[in-house]
């Protein structure tokens, strides 16, 4: 079973990559913001850990740009973000 200090740690490369490489709404570069996405962040692992595809994480994060945000970004720049999600994944297994 993985610790909770590895699932904080997962967690805040989630946050990263959200603001890197997600960041719909373009505050990666303002300090203050820096979690601005955390309420995301359970979601997010819980799909990662249990196994979701690119697509599957790329459809969560569209989702909330639609309902949450309401500002759709480019598929390209989501799907490069979910990318870089799963890439976390033997994280989670360990």
């Amino acid at each position: 079973m993985i610790g909770k200090e590895n699932i904080r740690g997962i967690k805040g490369r989630i946050r990263t990559i959200l603001m890197e490489e997600w960041d719909p709404i373009g505050v990666s570069d303002i300090p203050e913001a820096a979690d601005e996405y955390d309420s995301y962040l359970g979601g997010i692992y819980e799909l990662i850990a249990r196994g979701a595809d690119t697509e599957e994480i790329g459809s969560y994060l569209r989702t909330i740009e639609v309902e949450q945000i309401e500002l759709v970004i480019p598929d390209s720049q989501r799907i490069r973000a979910a990318a870089s999600l799963l890439r976390l994944k033997p994280l989670c297994d360990q």
